[in-house]
């Protein structure tokens, strides 16, 4: 019980260093390719590991620490797709704040009036 709790631990602290690397990257589409990765080992080894649980005796414990390292790993995974998140949010306002001065730049400097000034009639 004690060791699979170490390995578990092992384990995160594994995925946070290879977060920690990945974290210099700024690029989205590879911190999308990395949580689906991290989310599909995450499903397998807790697949795994039930089945594994069911030949111990604490049967229980077992599936409770495998569902623990299992939402370990997804909440790095939910980090991971957050941080592509901001990122596509950041270009996409960028590109808005540049079709904006695009087009405050093409703007005549003289508003056009739609019809005769009130004080001439």
């Amino acid at each position: 019980m004690i060791v699979f709790r170490f390995r578990a631990l092992l384990l995160s602290l594994g995925l946070c260093a290879a977060g920690a690397a990945l974290a210099q990257s700024e690029d989205s589409h590879a911190l999308r390719l990395q949580a689906s990765q991290l989310r599909d080992s995450a499903t397998e080894a807790f697949e795994r590991t039930t089945a594994a649980c069911y030949d111990r005796f604490f049967v229980n414990a077992c599936l409770d620490d495998a569902r623990l390292t299992r939402t370990a790993q997804i909440k790095e995974a939910r980090l991971l797709e957050g941080r592509a998140n901001r990122i596509d949010r950041g270009a996409r306002i960028r590109a808005m704040e540049a079709r904006l001065r695009k087009a405050e730049a093409r703007r005549p400097d003289d508003p056009v009036t739609l019809g005769e000034p009130a004080a001439a009639q």
